[in-house]
């Protein structure tokens, strides 16, 4: 007993640093980025060249202290609370001789920063932190003194994080990849956002001991999510495509879990059962390809474990149109079992709806929006930062009946 917990907390130990091949999450107050650490390659982050040298082997959530200029950047790393400290103090640290009543005197031409570009890029490469920089910024500026206390403060804060040297290397987790990806381009998710995937997970009711079938086209986020909550169960993944592409399991290999109980298969060969054509006619005409031999067994594979119909939920969120993959796959599952389908297109999904209708194998049927606001305003009355992308898509969810 105390043997096994001792390997226990040693594993603890090891998972909590940062490891040659893992994935991580670089976030600066500008950017961020999912990378994979690489002893023998740098990382490239709001214009800055990182190695990943200086990362592996640190703890997880460790923050680190930039230097140098565009070129190769040193790497710091610093205790969470001086951090936390530089964050709530930075702006007093920066040191201001009084302020004028208004701003009525100011006109912004352009010419009152007397600090050049030049000189800015070589105060980060002596190792000027962003305190320095912005004090620079301050003591060469001709209008800031004539500025309102509230407009000096602006100031500070923007120019803190335009010049801020800190990066944080994060965990991966969906939620963090759900926003990530969303962020860099909706377009990555099929637009599908973290409140709607969130909406799917709930109406499926995943549980952990499930096997759930879920066609995924999109960066294997819906995959991940899925597979990340049936810690005892089991996940096919169903491509749309001929090929395995690197994309399709990048969120899955970017958790880091353990890909043993995930399947995938192509979405022709399921037609193709579907129809009762012999499988073994697409066998590789090169046996010893063994990549293809490899991919093709394990397609079979999958394909027998479908065949069980013991699937207790469909998730889906594919490219084109969603009714002949969910036709398809709804007849693997059980009776009485969830089903969430998502497309960007109402139209799609209203077609789709129509259909089950007709054959009477479905029960509850709904199609819905996910509308989650962080600010209700009107048009044009707010920072472009707080608007929100307000294509969030539509679900169709039901359940399976005879």
């Amino acid at each position: 007993m105390e043997m096994a917990v001792q390997i226990s907390v040693v594993d603890a130990k090891v998972g909590a640093l940062m490891r040659d091949g893992e994935f991580v999450i670089l976030k600066t107050e500008k950017a961020s980025r999912l990378v994979q650490l690489s002893s023998k390659h740098p990382v490239f982050i709001d214009k800055r060249k990182i190695e990943c040298e200086d990362i592996i082997g640190q703890p997880w959530e460790q923050v680190f202290a930039m230097s140098g200029g565009k070129g190769k950047t040193n790497l710091t790393a610093i205790s969470r609370q001086n951090y936390v400290e530089h964050v709530f103090s930075a702006t007093e640290k920066v040191t201001t001789e009084g302020h004028g009543q208004d701003n009525r005197n100011i006109c912004d031409e352009n010419r009152s920063q007397k600090l050049s570009r030049e000189q800015i890029e070589q105060l980060k490469k002596e190792g000027a932190n962003c305190v320095k920089i912005v004090q620079s910024l301050v003591g060469h500026s001709d209008s800031f003194q004539d500025k309102t206390g509230y407009s000096q403060e602006k100031y500070l804060k923007k120019k803190l994080k335009k010049y801020d040297c800190f990066l944080q290397a994060s965990r991966p987790t969906v939620r963090s990849l759900a926003y990530l990806y969303w962020n860099q381009s909706p377009l990555k998710l099929g637009m599908l956002r973290p409140d709607s995937l969130a909406t799917m997970l709930a109406q499926t009711n995943i549980l952990s001991k499930g096997k759930y079938i879920v066609m995924d086209s999109f960066l294997g986020l819906l995959t991940a999510a899925v597979f990340e909550r049936c810690s005892q169960g089991q996940v096919i993944q169903v491509l749309d495509y001929q090929g395995y592409q690197s994309s399709t399991r990048q969120a899955v290999q970017a958790l880091g879990m353990r890909t043993e109980r995930l399947l995938c298969v192509d979405y022709f060969l399921v037609e193709r059962m579907a129809r009762g054509e012999v499988l073994r006619d697409g066998y590789p005409e090169d046996p010893a390809n063994e990549r293809r031999v490899s991919r093709f067994n394990k397609n079979i594979t999958a394909l027998r474990t479908l065949q069980t119909k013991e699937w207790d939920g469909l998730l889906i969120n594919c490219r084109g149109d969603v009714l002949e993959p969910t036709l398809l796959l709804l007849q693997f599952m059980k009776l009485s079992r969830p089903f969430v389908i998502f497309s960007p297109y109402l139209g799609e999904l209203t077609r789709l709806y129509n259909t089950l209708k007709s054959t009477n194998s479905t029960a509850m049927l709904k199609i819905s929006e996910s509308w989650i606001r962080g600010y209700q305003v009107l048009e044009d009355r707010t920072h472009p930062e707080i608007n929100m992308q307000g294509a969030s898509g539509y679900l169709l969810t039901g359940i399976k009946c005879e």
